[in-house]
């Protein structure tokens, strides 16, 4: 596809950088970073010549290798990338975008696994206002689920679970009872059960999990 474009298109077209892109996606979820990378950055050097520093198509590929240089632990090129989306899309697309609000998760979670708990949260809790907003359930679902590792990892436990419980039920109601990301967060939440000494509950959010990767039912979490 990337040939065709090339030919068709020439080698400076965006098509061709969206088509970078997508095949920089498939070789970064295949653990291929190094071939990765530079379809990024040629993908962005394209774009940026033909449409401008500050147009939002940007950030999409921005955004996709700040996430690789994340996972090439390269965590302060990652963050001032993740920065960037994030001014791209509030300048083009206003602060209270939906797009804004996944570039503000995305900014929180390197920071958070970073240990910048104090710099993480009110990335969090302004993606979390702008989803609720907007109606974007997905994004809330995710942000709380985001919120409840971070206090999680703080050591404020009972923050946590009220956190998962609330993404849990965002889930469902944004994404459905048998969704595998319910799955993830249930695991998530189990987790933090057994961290917690609640064996039976955490058991019983493992097996619901299980039961949504089988394709069964399983009980409700109360």
């Amino acid at each position: 596809m990337l040939a065709i474009y090339e030919n068709t298109y020439g080698p400076d077209h965006p098509r061709v950088a969206t088509a970078l892109n997508n095949l920089g996606r498939v070789l970064y979820d295949q653990g291929e970073y190094a071939a990765a990378g530079p379809l990024y950055e040629r993908a962005l050097a394209i774009q940026e010549k033909a449409l401008g520093p500050d147009h939002p198509n940007l950030a999409t590929t921005i955004n996709n290798l700040a996430n690789l240089r994340a996972s090439e632990k390269k965590y302060d090129q990652a963050q001032a990338l993740f920065r960037r989306a994030l001014a791209i899309r509030e300048k083009a697309l206003g602060p209270d975008h939906p797009d804004v609000g996944w570039s503000l998760g995305d900014l929180g979670v390197l920071l958070r696994d970073r240990g910048d708990y104090a710099a993480a949260e009110p990335q969090f809790q302004r993606a979390l206002a702008i989803f609720e907003r907007r109606h974007v359930g997905e994004g809330v679902a995710w942000t709380l689920n985001d919120l409840a590792i971070l206090n999680r990892k703080r050591g404020d436990l009972a923050t946590a679970e009220s956190y998962f419980q609330r993404a849990i039920h965002e889930f469902e109601t944004a994404m459905g009872p048998t969704h595998p990301d319910l799955a993830k967060c249930l695991d998530q939440y189990a987790s933090l059960l057994r961290q917690m000494g609640r064996t039976a509950d955490a058991e019983a959010a493992e097996a619901r999990a299980r039961g949504i990767r089988s394709g069964s039912s399983a009980a409700t979490i109360k």
